[in-house]
């Protein structure tokens, strides 16, 4: 078995304090792309999964690079601690930076599909100008 010592496990400590803080924005990230707030229990079950998954994912991944894949108490409660000082501290500030960004986006997209239909809508009234025009050469 492998012993670390002191430094290297607060080094591991700290860095697992970062990845927690991650954590804590792919939440929010989360919560406002799928709408927690609301009190769809469907979504949030898919949210909750996928925050999960990516969780499990990150912190395997981090166990794997930074504690050759040995799993640590301290490396699970610097996640938790750099989760909670996310939550704490700059979620409200983040939330709202990740709505204004998602409502431009969900604009820009309307917008976008508005525009594409326009033009195919332009485009069957064109056909349908050019349609009408055989016919009446056809008819004289």
């Amino acid at each position: 078995m492998v012993r670390y010592e002191a430094a290297e496990n607060i080094r591991i400590f700290i860095k697992s304090c970062g990845v927690g803080f991650f954590l804590g924005a792919v939440h929010c990230f989360y919560n406002v792309i799928f709408g927690v707030r609301n009190k769809n229990t469907v979504r949030k079950a898919v949210a909750d999964i996928l925050f999960l998954t990516a969780a499990c994912t990150v912190t395997f991944i981090f166990l794997l690079d930074a504690n050759n894949g040995f799993f640590r108490t301290f490396a699970a409660l610097g996640e938790g601690t750099g989760f909670l000082v996310f939550l704490l501290l700059p979620e409200k500030a983040a939330e709202k930076i990740f709505v204004s960004v998602a409502d431009k986006a969900e604009k820009a997209f309307l917008n976008t599909r508005k525009a594409l239909y326009f033009r195919r809508e332009k485009r069957k009234e064109k056909k349908a100008v050019r349609a009408d025009r055989k016919k009446t050469k056809k008819l004289r």
